[in-house]
């Protein structure tokens, strides 16, 4: 069987990419790990997306023991070490966020990050899972919708409603990377998945040949 980079389709100079990045998991790393074929082009093209985003989700004030110890080894030795280039760019990215609270709203420091990475990076692993776990599926054609849940009680509430409709659960690594996912009986060519990383850090991704017709839907397919 022909085997091809799960992001651009070419078939040459094939590597094993990790979904998620392997970066995310604390030593000694899971030995489930999901890999997908990738090209080297593709697979080195993101290692700055993999860097960076780590950074990013590791700084969560509602980060899991793993985040911590991810942030604690190596992302503040890398900032200090290696990559200070990475903080000088962070720094224009800190900012404050609004989270209801007591029945009112607190401001928290928060850590922005460009709204194209983020889509970019949640739509490489939604496309590494397909392959992975749904290798029939042809997303070539798919257009792919990203969104981010708040850590306030309404995001709580909502993920709580939205991972019951996605029975298909699985995880890797302790407290680094949970997932549900969903295709609905009679939306075969759309999906539904949700990321949860270091337990602080959510995003809502549907894909499909026409979004229009799953967002008119009460809800995320069911299975």
């Amino acid at each position: 069987m022909l085997d091809w980079c799960y992001l651009c389709g070419a078939t040459e100079k094939l590597t094993r990419d990790h979904i998620p990045p392997s970066n995310l998991f604390p030593d000694p790393k899971p030995t489930n790990l999901i890999t997908v074929s990738c090209c080297k082009s593709c697979n080195e093209g993101f290692s700055k997306d993999d860097e960076a985003f780590r950074f990013w989700v590791s700084t969560s004030m509602f980060r899991s023991g793993a985040g911590e110890w991810i942030w604690q080894n190596k992302v503040v030795p890398s900032l200090f070490e290696r990559n200070r280039k990475l903080a000088q760019n962070a720094r224009s990215f800190l900012g404050f966020r609004k989270l209801a609270a007591g029945g009112g709203e607190i401001e928290l420091p928060a850590l922005g990050f460009p709204r194209e990475r983020v889509e970019r990076y949640m739509i490489r692993i939604t496309k590494g899972l397909l392959r992975h776990f749904h290798p029939e599926y042809d997303y070539s054609q798919d257009v792919f919708d990203v969104k981010d849940m708040l850590p306030s009680p309404e995001g709580i509430e909502l993920l709580r409603r939205l991972t019951e409709q996605l029975p298909l659960y699985e995880e890797r690594g302790d407290g680094v990377f949970r997932f549900w996912r969903g295709f609905p009986q009679n939306r075969p060519n759309n999906g539904a998945w949700i990321f949860l990383f270091y337990n602080g850090a959510c995003f809502f991704v549907l894909h499909g040949k026409n979004l229009s017709e799953l967002k008119k839907g009460s809800g995320p397919p069911t299975t």
